[in-house]
């Protein structure tokens, strides 16, 4: 089955937008944070902190964007 030009390149620019916003979905997804609340008990490093959680627990957080 052969397509002819234009229907070639629609079907180009329909996956080439299928593509973008799976990207973009992949994107947004990573970017979504969760709230911690605790206090600093422990600095390991520059980037990254030890947090006590209001119920005990110990969580390790390294810190994005941080250049230390």
């Amino acid at each position: 089955m052969r397509l002819l030009p234009c229907e070639n390149d629609r079907m180009t620019r329909q996956l080439f937008g299928l593509l973008t916003l799976f990207g973009l979905a992949v994107l947004i997804g990573s970017a979504w944070a969760d709230e911690l609340v605790g206090r600093v008990v422990g600095i390991a490093d520059g980037d990254t902190i030890t947090i006590l959680t209001p119920d005990y627990r110990k969580e390790r957080v390294r810190l994005s964007g941080i250049d230390a």
